[in-house]
């Protein structure tokens, strides 16, 4: 990729020792207000909720709708770690090892668990 002036954007972080002093990323694509709300005690009729998980019994993943009083999420759901393979300190994976967050080593090899949380969201179908 390069930008309009014909300059080289570097893309792939850890693709050589230039960060080894980072032994990996950990991010989440569904840490948003609709965890706060997939979480909270206060169970709504009028809320729903769409989630997007991998499958492992097919090429595409499961959507579902479910009702936010059957709902259920725990705080790591949808949690990536990225692992540095060039890294001064190499991070333990199976320090990290559930079937709510993701691995990635590189491009090539990744560990996604059935049912990892891939996107979620929240519905509020109230009537007026």
């Amino acid at each position: 990729m390069k930008r309009k002036n014909g300059k080289k954007i570097p893309i792939g972080l850890f693709t050589d020792q230039k960060y080894s002093y980072i032994s990996g990323i950990l991010v989440s694509s569904v840490a948003s207000i609709g965890k706060v709300r997939a979480l909270s005690l206060n169970k709504k009729k009028s809320v729903h909720i769409n989630t997007y998980t991998y499958n492992d019994y097919d090429t595409k993943g499961q959507l579902k709708t479910t009702p936010h009083k059957k709902y259920r999420e725990s705080l790591l759901d949808g949690l990536s770690l990225y692992m540095n393979p060039y890294a001064d300190n190499p991070i333990d994976p199976t320090e990290f090892e559930s079937n709510d967050i993701a691995i990635v080593y590189n491009n090539e090899l990744a560990n996604f668990k059935h049912g990892f949380l891939s996107s979620r969201q929240v519905f509020d179908l109230f009537e007026r």
